[in-house]
């Protein structure tokens, strides 16, 4: 049966499945469904089909040995062996080809393979050197790790001088929290021996600084008695500079006065020869003059001693000696070389005439105030004022007290009460 289907141009064969379409067309019916789901006609004339419209041949087909193969079939085969054939020849040419780059490549893969030895030669002296570096750098490792746990040896000896240096210093709140916080045994005995360690050491200084205290406080009631006593002394020396400035005072007065008049009498001519000479010397060479401007209270009293003062000759005492008797500026002079004693007249009875007379001793009594004893002194108010000396305890020491020199009230006593007594005359020193 000479039969071909239109869409695959193949024979119909007796078992094959074939179908018709309503207008009369016959196909393979896996042609057909392939056709029919890209368009509802049918493949030859176009005429409208669906699959619903579709009939199924059935053919029979007479078997007999003696008819012989149809041309066609046989001419369908040998189309396909040479299709074949020609598929297996192109696969030949193909194989070739792909031999020949096979070739190519094994070539190049050769080439491959050499430079990947070298590089593998290269990469192993690389592994060995690199192996090389890894135990370097595990024994630095090991020396990291070692390292590492002595830094975490001394972070926690770090942490536990922190927790002392607290304990020591800080107060009792930041120590419970220690205590609180701390799990370690060890940190806990550290900080507990610390503490015991502290606190014997406190006791200790404490004890030193009681010690140093009383010390101290004995040191400064021993300088506050001295400062007692040297402020005694300042103010009896201090009431008795005063005392000398005073008398010194009113006897310069006196003086200056005694020898205005006797100037005055000089300048009279009312004296003989001999004694104005002897007055003039006097006057002269005394260490008060009324000529001479007077030196102020703060500065400095300059005496002349007998030993500086000039002699005279042996004439001119005889001369003076029974005709004067002025007393001497240079006698009785205190301690710190101001004269303390006033100048008393002789009260003479004789009718000769004398510059020296009572009435002057009784205006020089007039002028001078009775000298202060005892512990009056001037405030520089016009008034006197008392110092208040508090008693103190000198006994219970024990020191030895220094020799002080003042002068005693006792002799300051005599040297006013010798004041009032009349003093050696000028005839005495000629």
């Amino acid at each position: 049966m000479n039969i071909s289907c239109t869409i695959c141009s193949d024979l119909f064969v007796p078992t094959a499945d074939i179908y018709t379409t309503p207008c009369g067309h016959i196909f393979h019916y896996h042609c057909l469904l392939h056709w029919l789901n890209k368009s509802k006609t049918c493949p030859q004339c176009r005429a409208k089909t669906t699959i619903h419209s579709l009939v199924r041949l059935y053919i029979n087909v007479a078997a007999s040995d003696n008819i012989k193969e149809d041309a066609t079939v046989l001419q369908h085969r040998l189309d396909g062996v040479e299709f074949q054939l020609r598929l297996k020849d192109k696969d030949i040419s193909n194989l070739t080809e792909k031999k020949k780059e096979l070739k190519k490549q094994n070539m190049a893969l050769r080439l491959e393979l050499k430079k990947m030895e070298e590089t593998a030669i290269t990469h192993q002296s690389a592994i060995a050197a690199l192996k090389d570096q890894i135990k370097f750098f595990k024994t630095k490792s090991l020396k990291c790790d070692s390292l590492k746990e002595e830094v975490d040896h001394l972070k926690n000896q770090l942490k536990d001088l922190h927790h002392v240096q607290l304990a020591i210093t800080g107060s009792r709140k930041q120590i419970d929290d220690i205590i609180r916080n701390e799990n370690s045994i060890e940190s806990l005995a550290l900080l507990v021996a610390t503490l015991k360690k502290s606190l014997v050491d406190t006791d200790h200084r404490k004890r030193e600084i009681q010690f140093e205290l009383k010390r101290t406080q004995n040191a400064y009631s021993k300088y506050k008695r001295e400062m007692e006593e040297h402020k005694c002394k300042y103010e009896e020396e201090k009431r008795q500079l005063a005392l000398l400035k005073l008398n010194h005072e009113h006897e310069v007065k006196f003086l200056k006065k005694k020898f205005s008049d006797l100037e005055a009498r000089v300048s009279q001519n009312k004296l003989s020869s001999s004694m104005n000479n002897s007055i003039r010397r006097i006057v002269l060479e005394s260490p008060v003059n009324c000529n001479r401007t007077p030196q102020p209270k703060t500065s400095p009293i300059n005496i002349i001693s007998p030993s500086e003062s000039p002699r005279t000759p042996e004439k001119t005492e005889k001369s003076t000696r029974s005709a004067t008797d002025l007393p001497s500026p240079i006698e009785n002079i205190g301690p710190l070389g101001i004269k303390m004693s006033k100048v008393n007249a002789r009260n003479s009875e004789d009718n000769k005439f004398s510059i020296f007379k009572n009435k002057q001793f009784s205006q020089y009594d007039s002028v001078v105030p009775p000298l202060m004893i005892d512990d009056t002194a001037y405030d520089g108010l016009g008034g006197t004022s008392k110092e208040d000396v508090f008693p103190t305890s000198h006994g219970a020491l024990g020191v030895k007290r220094p020799k002080s020199n003042k002068i005693p009230s006792a002799k300051l006593r005599k040297l006013s009460a010798n004041a009032g007594k009349p003093t050696k005359k000028v005839s005495d020193f000629f």
